[in-house]
C-alpha cells in the first residue's frame, strides 16, 4: 500500500477510535434506581404516617405485629411477612414492613429461629405458631382489626420456602387461606438434597 494510503488508514483509525472509546465513569455519571413512583401500590401516597410495632418473645417463637399507629375502625388486610435464614432481624427488613403499614396493612413478622445450632424441620412449625398467636392478638382491642379474607403471605430466601408450605397446607397450621403468596428469592426446595429436604420431610413425618 503507498505511503499515502496508509497515512489516509491510520487517520481513519486514530478517528474511529476516538468516536467510540470508552466513556469515563465521570462522564458518564453513575447509574441511578428510578425514583419511587407517585401513586399505585408502591407510590408515594400514604393513607397512615405512623406505624406502630410490638414484639413478643425472645428469639425462635417470637412474632412482631406492625400496625398503622391510628388505623381506621374497618378491619385491615393482614400481611404475614417470613423473613430468610439467619435474617431474624427485624431491622433487616424495617422499611419494606413500614411501607406496607403505611399503605394500610397490619404485618405479622414471626421468628422462627434462634441464634446457635438451628434445626430446620422446626422452622415451618414455628412460623406457623407465632403467626397463629399474632393473627389471635389482631382483636381489635390490643391491636388493630384483621381481615383475614384480604390473606397474603411474603418471603425471602428461606422464607419463600416456608410460605410455600404453609400455603400449601393452610388448615392444618391453623392459617387463613392466602389470596395471594410472593416467594422473594425463595431458598432451595429440592427434595433430593439440601435444606429443601429436610423442609419437605418436616411436613411428611
Amino acid at each position: 500500500m503507498p505511503r499515502r494510503n496508509w497515512l489516509s488508514f491510520g487517520a481513519f483509525l486514530l478517528c474511529v477510535a476516538l468516536v467510540t472509546g470508552p466513556v469515563s465513569a465521570d462522564t458518564q455519571g453513575k447509574p441511578s434506581p428510578p425514583g419511587q413512583p407517585a401513586t399505585g401500590p408502591g407510590g408515594r401516597e400514604y393513607p397512615y404516617k405512623e406505624t406502630r410495632v410490638t414484639v413478643y418473645g425472645e428469639k425462635a417463637g417470637s412474632y412482631y405485629i406492625a400496625e398503622p399507629a391510628d388505623p381506621a375502625d374497618d378491619p385491615l388486610p393482614v400481611v404475614l411477612f417470613v423473613h430468610g435464614l439467619g435474617g431474624t432481624s427485624y431491622g433487616s427488613y424495617e422499611a419494606w414492613i413500614t411501607h406496607l403499614v403505611r399503605k394500610g396493612n397490619v404485618v405479622i413478622y414471626p421468628v422462627y429461629h434462634g441464634d446457635g445450632v438451628v434445626d430446620p424441620k422446626t422452622f415451618t412449625d414455628q412460623a406457623a405458631e407465632a403467626s397463629v398467636k399474632a393473627i389471635k392478638a389482631c382483636d381489635g382491642k390490643r391491636h388493630a382489626a384483621i381481615n383475614t379474607d384480604r390473606f397474603t403471605m411474603v418471603g425471602h430466601s428461606l422464607g419463600g420456602t416456608i410460605i410455600a408450605n404453609l400455603a400449601a397446607r393452610p388448615k392444618h397450621f391453623g392459617l387463613p387461606t392466602p389470596k395471594a403468596i410472593m416467594p422473594v428469592l425463595p431458598g432451595d426446595t429440592r427434595a433430593e438434597s439440601g435444606l429443601g429436604a429436610l423442609f419437605l420431610s418436616s411436613l411428611t413425618e
